[in-house]
């Protein structure tokens, strides 16, 4: 079992989840601007 590979993959999972929501907070922020 590669329980360090599994681990990283949750990681960059979750990272992408958050940059994805970071992102959608900005669009949503200059949509509210125009």
């Amino acid at each position: 079992m590669e329980t360090g590979g599994c681990l990283s993959s949750v990681i960059i999972a979750n990272f992408q989840i958050h940059q994805m929501l970071k992102t959608k907070k900005i669009y949503i922020v200059l949509y509210q601007y125009q």
